[in-house]
């Protein structure tokens, strides 16, 4: 099955060509909502609620909010990590992040959500193309889940970043990943 991830797309954030990623943002919530594909919105902690621009488009999809301390959401914050850093978070916002320790557990809340809407396969979009969304596409890859992404659906369209390329399925336009996504027909 097929899910999407928006990721850190925060009132905090400076989001370049903002216009041009939220336009493709709302055409993929469009195409979630038809083809009723469960999304989930990754909410960096301590920079804000996702911008206004999302919020009615991500009301008519089947829409998990979930709050992160780190770039890497697959990957549970450890708790000598906890101690040094958080002192000051409920323990409610403790989800996961932590790339900085490869050995970390993974983070239960997300596995437990993508495991019940059972997914396998899951199409990127957000901030930072070399940050946040690199490192989610790679714990994701790392975790066995397929991964499609576009230059439309990330900050820097124009900026090369290989790994995509190489090691996701990764289209230019936005257009060309749904025609892929459903020729494949994973829902």
């Amino acid at each position: 099955m097929l899910g999407i991830m928006l990721i850190d797309m925060q009132e905090n954030y400076t989001i370049k060509e903002k216009e041009n990623l939220i336009s493709a943002q709302i055409k993929l919530l469009d195409y979630a909502s038809k083809k009723k594909i469960p999304v989930f919105t990754l909410e960096y902690i301590r920079e804000g609620k996702t911008i206004p621009e999302l919020q009615e488009p991500l009301k008519k999809v089947n829409n998990h909010f979930i709050k992160k301390y780190n770039d890497n959401a697959f990957i549970k914050l450890t708790n000598k990590y906890l101690s040094l850093h958080l002192k000051d978070v409920s323990e409610e916002y403790i989800l996961f992040g932590d790339e900085w320790n490869e050995k970390a557990p993974d983070n239960k809340m997300l596995k437990t959500l993508l495991k019940k809407n059972k997914i396998n396969t899951l199409i990127l979009t957000g901030i930072y193309k070399c940050g946040c969304v690199f490192k989610t596409a790679k714990g994701a890859k790392k975790r066995g889940y397929e991964i499609f992404t576009s230059d439309e659906l990330m900050d820097e369209p124009k900026t090369y970043y290989g790994w995509y390329p190489e090691k996701s399925n990764h289209y230019k336009t936005l257009d060309e990943l749904i025609k892929r996504v459903d020729s494949l027909n994973i829902n």
